[in-house]
């Protein structure tokens, strides 16, 4: 799934429902975690400290 499979960019929900239509999971049973942000606050927090 990347940005040329949507109309919508992030943060609209429409890549992960798709995504999770193509896996035939549903969202109840579906748990997305987005660590993207943290991993760049991290990064930028070490960067500081170096």
């Amino acid at each position: 799934m990347t940005g040329d499979d949507v109309d919508f960019p992030k943060p609209h929900p429409e890549g992960i429902n798709k995504a999770l239509e193509e896996l035939g999971v549903s969202n109840a049973e579906a748990i997305f975690l987005e660590i993207a942000t943290l991993i760049y606050r991290l990064e930028s927090k070490r960067m500081y400290l170096q």
